[in-house]
């Protein structure tokens, strides 16, 4: 999407987008091609999207924020790891323990790392995503 278009949006709208777009890569997160081999090309193609629509929501100031906040308890968890992660700088108060619970979840151990890996680099002072 043109960032004259995004630009244009309101925040619920970005919002949308943002959680649809993470909906959608969730359902490439084991994806392999005409080939049978892994092809992680759709979920990094999402993840730029997703980017986009995740700076044009920190661009609303406090407003872009809370909307990602939202999202922190959503049934997804892609959509639950990139709202944490999102509003952790933020939020910190808000959304570190929900970082702390989610890494120790059972299901689906991949995304346990992810949760894991942001809450060691934050612990350790290394976290770089705004």
């Amino acid at each position: 999407m043109r960032q004259k278009l995004i630009d244009a949006m309101t925040v619920p709208e970005l919002l949308e987008q943002y959680r649809d777009h993470l909906l959608l890569q969730w359902e490439f997160r084991d994806y392999h091609g005409a080939n049978g081999k892994p092809d992680v090309g759709p979920w990094n193609r999402l993840a730029r999207k997703i980017e986009r629509f995740h700076r044009a929501l920190k661009s609303r100031g406090d407003e872009g924020v809370d909307a990602i906040l939202t999202l922190i308890h959503h049934p997804n968890r892609n959509v639950r790891h990139s709202a944490v992660v999102h509003c952790l700088k933020q939020r910190t108060d808000i959304v570190l323990p929900e970082l702390i619970l989610e890494q120790s979840m059972p299901d689906w151990m991949p995304m346990s790392f992810n949760f894991w890996l942001a809450h060691m680099w934050w612990t350790n002072g290394q976290w770089t995503v705004d």
